[in-house]
């Protein structure tokens, strides 16, 4: 592969990688020793070249030995091309040492290190890739002299420091803000984020019009289904244990989901019924909540899979809750942007059907998710039920205050996606910034 060459500054000159160095091609020894002895070197492998981890030795004169005074470079495998500093030891079977002859050690490695993507990217081999020896001989090196070599690399190192230490800023930032999001929800549900006003409509008022509420519902719902509503009677749900709750803010009250919502399960139509699957409905598996607003689903059911199994079709914004689930899935909540059906392991919080703003309930679900997946119970996959969900308790502010609380976390939690993109891009940014530096060396510009 022939690459452009430029004009170098004075004293430089080009040479091809060939006549600056000696390879010697690792090899794997005929046996090894789990811990070293006095005629045992380290064996370095691909961990021990990446992670400087030894976990094997081997007489050496058995293997190929290599030194601090070496460059080593990947030479078969997925990472060809990847080159790192000089160890003592014995080379890897995919490692080859580069021996400097007439090049600074690290004015080759950078230089490698460069040429990185191209050498990667033109391996030779059909199973396992391997560095094309034709293109990796004839790289040219633009050589400056010696004592430049080295005012260069020191110049590099320099820069790399200081690139390595605004990335490490920016890994930092990331755990900070999920705590400063912890921080705005623990605020939030203890009454001291968002403004108080006396004259907002106590809770204990509120939660007794939804009470009212459901059960004028349930009664209308059992007339139209000719139930004598005068026999049968409506189930409360159980208020929470208040004693193990903390202190509320004056106008607040303790409830459950299950006093103040409807609270349904999913289902999932037969697999084996193709007529049921592919249809308009989107239908939410317990994977996909995943605290987000849903707004599209991987899967739809037809009307047949509706009216063929237990799924139900919510309207927009009803809360899920995911109530089964391998990893972090169990605890995660939701909130719908669409009219979607959901699977048997999900619980839908019916909030829609309530005056209390479904972001409300959302975010006091992801406040407690911890707490929320100790209710599981089980072995090797502890899970909720609906019981357990309809006890989860809530802390229920007057009307107004939540909505209040709402916008003021929604405020905050934009502010931190905003902080997170423009750390995305700095990101992105860092991640060029060596090869930017790496292109300026080589052409005598640092």
């Amino acid at each position: 592969m022939s690459v452009e060459l430029y004009e170098l500054p004075d004293g430089w000159r080009w040479e091809k990688l060939q006549r600056l160095v000696q390879m010697k091609k690792g090899k794997k020894p005929s046996q090894f020793d789990e811990s070293p002895t006095a005629e045992s070197l380290p064996y370095i492998d691909i961990e021990a070249f990446e992670k400087g981890i030894i976990k094997r030795y081997a007489n050496a004169n058995f293997g190929v030995p290599s030194d601090e005074n070496d460059v080593l470079i990947v030479w078969d495998g997925a990472r060809a091309g990847l080159a790192g500093k000089g160890m003592r030891g014995l080379l890897g079977s995919t490692i080859a040492g580069l021996s400097p002859l007439d090049i600074n050690k690290d004015f080759l490695r950078f230089f490698l290190h460069f040429n990185y993507d191209e050498i990667n990217s033109n391996t030779r081999g059909t199973g396992i890739p391997h560095i094309n020896p034709e293109i990796f001989w004839s790289l040219e090196v633009p050589l400056p002299p010696p004592a430049e070599q080295h005012r260069i690399v020191k110049k590099i190192e320099s820069l790399f420091a200081e690139a390595r230490t605004a990335r490490a800023a920016l890994e930092r930032a990331e755990p900070l803000l999920k705590k400063f999001r912890q921080a705005v929800l623990s605020a939030a549900f203890r009454g001291e984020l968002a403004e108080r006003d006396a004259n907002d409509e106590p809770a204990s008022i509120l939660l007794e019009r939804i009470r009212n509420e459901r059960r004028a519902k349930w009664e209308n719902d059992s007339r139209a289904k000719g139930k004598d509503s005068t026999k049968a009677k409506f189930v409360e749900a159980e208020p929470p244990n208040t004693r193990e709750l903390g202190e509320l803010p004056q106008g607040w009250i303790w409830t459950s989901l299950g006093e103040i919502f409807e609270i349904t399960l999913g289902g999932t139509p037969s697999r084996k019924k193709p007529e049921y699957w592919n249809g308009n409905t989107p239908w939410v598996s317990s994977g996909e909540v995943s605290f987000t607003r849903i707004k599209e689903t991987r899967e739809k059911i037809t009307e047949l899979g509706v009216q063929n199994s237990s799924a139900k079709i919510n309207q927009r914004g009803t809360v899920l809750l995911a109530m089964i689930g391998e990893g972090k899935t169990r605890g995660q909540s939701a909130i719908l942007e669409i009219s979607a059906a959901n699977n048997q392991n999900v619980a839908a919080i019916h909030c829609a059907s309530t005056p209390i703003p479904s972001e409300y309930v959302f975010y006091w679900l992801v406040s407690r998710y911890a707490e929320t997946r100790e209710g599981g119970s089980g072995g090797a996959q502890p899970a909720l039920n609906r019981a357990r969900v309809m006890l989860i308790p809530i802390p229920l502010p007057p009307l107004a205050e939540q909505q209040r609380i709402v916008e003021r976390v929604e405020s905050l939690f934009a502010q931190a996606e905003q902080i997170e993109r423009a750390i995305e891009i700095a990101r992105r940014r860092a991640e060029k910034v060596e090869q930017a530096i790496l292109a300026r060396a080589f052409r005598g510009e640092l």
